[in-house]
């Protein structure tokens, strides 16, 4: 049977830990050694202490992980749910105003990625207005915004997608529809094609 995590991370500490004479022992071997073989035992006595640090390093970067495991897939995209949708219900103003593609997409020269006509969106009645700079996880992306038939305002985000952390997300013909969550009430939807991670959300 394996051993638990913790149990392990513990064995692993007392270990790697000197205890109390082992550590007297240690500095009194600094303190009074002279000559050629005490700079040699100095030099292990501080190597030792250097593994000893490293251990315990190691030690805490096991600790916070097994306090504070990553984020699910879920959990991360939860977080992109709220941010779409607390940046679509800012509304700030648009920094590009077009109802055509091709000038909103060559406005955003500082992404690291190209803004694509999503072809899930290409039977929607509503029409593109424009688009600004925004961020998803601190990363930068493009806000586009749409207007259908009824006046209802709609915001679709884009930036470049990263599995590792925006979690699985379904892909563009892979899979049968894109993934849906709600924040504040609002539908998110998120799917993901040619590279690009979209969210769609609004009224």
């Amino acid at each position: 049977m394996k051993t638990p995590l913790k149990q392990a991370v513990c064995e692993y500490l007392e270990e790697k830990t000197l205890d109390g004479d082992q550590l007297a022992a240690l500095t009194a071997m600094q303190e009074t050694s002279r000559g050629p073989a005490g700079v040699a035992r100095r030099r292990w006595g501080r190597a030792v202490f250097g593994w000893s640090l490293a251990a315990s390093a190691a030690i805490a970067v096991l600790a916070v992980l097994l306090w504070h495991p990553p984020a699910s897939d879920r959990e991360r995209q939860r977080t992109i749910a709220e941010e779409v949708v607390v940046n679509h219900l800012y509304m700030k103003p648009l920094e590009v105003e077009s109802a055509e593609f091709g000038p909103v997409r060559d406005y955003f020269t500082a992404l690291d990625f190209v803004p694509r006509e999503s072809l899930l969106m290409s039977d929607s009645a509503a029409d593109l207005t424009g688009g600004r700079y925004c961020t998803i996880l601190g990363v930068a992306a493009a806000q586009l915004r749409l207007v259908d038939t009824a006046g209802g305002v709609q915001s679709l985000y884009e930036v470049a997608y990263d599995p590792e952390a925006h979690g699985d997300i379904p892909v563009l013909g892979d899979a049968d529809a894109p993934l849906e969550l709600y924040a504040r009430g609002m539908k998110v939807q998120m799917w993901v094609e040619r590279g690009i991670l979209f969210a769609l959300t609004g009224e």
